[in-house]
This record gives structure tokens, C-alpha cells and sequence, in this order.
């Protein structure tokens, strides 16, 4: 009994060793993930989104900016 099933395993393991090389080389190709799909996307309004604003307080300090602003400014971000 112990002998069939270490056959049983054994001719199993040699199978799928046989057969790892075939469904590998059998698989599809990946597609180029920059090729055009040919796809748009418009806004419906016909205007395109803004983009992400982010913080700016420079305009607060007008022309009087020095080292210690800056470094303020970098410590609250």
C-alpha cells in the first residue's frame, strides 16, 4: 500500500514537472500596457477637470519673505 502511493505521487509530481513547460509557454502574451486601446473620455460638460490644487501661502507674505518664514512655513507642513 505505502508503495502505490509513493508511485501515485512520484508519477504525478513527474507529470506536472512534464507539464509546467507546455501551460507556460502556452500562455498569452501580455498586452502593452502604452499601446492606444482607442478609448477617449470627455467631460460632459466639454471643459476638462481642474487639477489638484495645493498649498500655497507664499502670496500672504507679499514681497517680505526671509529665512525664518520659510522655515516656519516647512515646519507646519
Amino acid at each position: 500500500m505505502r508503495r502505490t502511493k509513493r508511485a501515485l505521487w512520484t508519477a504525478a509530481a513527474t507529470l506536472a514537472w512534464i507539464a509546467l513547460p507546455v501551460t507556460a509557454s502556452a500562455a498569452p502574451d501580455k498586452a502593452d500596457p502604452l499601446a492606444p486601446t482607442g478609448r477617449w473620455s470627455a467631460n460632459q460638460e466639454g471643459q476638462a477637470a481642474l487639477p489638484p490644487m495645493g498649498w500655497n501661502s507664499w502670496n500672504a507674505f507679499n514681497s517680505d519673505v526671509d529665512e525664518d518664514k520659510v522655515m516656519a512655513s516647512a515646519r507646519l507642513i
